[in-house]
């Protein structure tokens, strides 16, 4: 575990849960990452996405073992619009207390697979829910189905408020 020294080196904000510390996800700046440079073309992806806009979404993820890559809600949040917007969750859940990401579809993970029949399957999708498990399950099980762009907001919704990120509410 890191000590608070390392902590204050890398200026990633903690917090202080149950006597250990922590460092939050809310921790680094969206598009502050070193890699993070222009390329000098600029080419169409299959999804009518530049390989640049790709390429900066991979470098603010992290790839998963089950083939989708992961997001924390800062990192996203400023990348929204390169996303088509899915949310696991239950109807009762979408228009609950934690809100919802403006745009988002509301496709419970039990109908998931029969509604991504008709998607394209090279589009960048931002799956959700409200912690990141079954967001994850459902971007696994798309992978599975030569998904090539999936990415699970880590710590879902819960993280996506503890950051006060803009969202919609009922």
């Amino acid at each position: 575990m890191l000590g608070s020294q390392a902590l204050e080196r890398v200026s990633v904000p903690v917090a202080v849960w149950g006597g250990s510390v922590k460092p939050t996800r809310c921790g680094r700046r969206a598009g502050t990452h070193p890699k993070m440079t222009p390329k000098p073309h600029d080419h169409e992806s299959p999804a009518g996405m530049s390989e640049q806009a790709l390429e900066e979404l991979h470098v603010i993820s992290s790839p998963h073992v089950a083939g989708y890559r992961e997001l924390t809600a800062t990192a996203a949040a400023p990348k929204l619009g390169r996303f088509r917007l899915i949310d696991v969750r239950e109807p009762a859940e979408y228009v609950g207390p934690l809100g919802h990401l403006a745009g988002a579809e509301l496709v419970p993970l039990a109908t998931v697979l029969l509604a991504a029949s008709t998607w394209n399957r090279a589009e960048p999708i931002l799956l959700i829910c409200r912690s990141g498990k079954r967001s994850g399950t459902a971007a696994a099980a798309l992978a599975e189905r030569g998904f090539t762009e999936l990415y699970n907001l880590v710590g879902g919704m819960l993280d996506w408020n503890h950051c006060g990120l803009a969202l919609e509410s009922p």
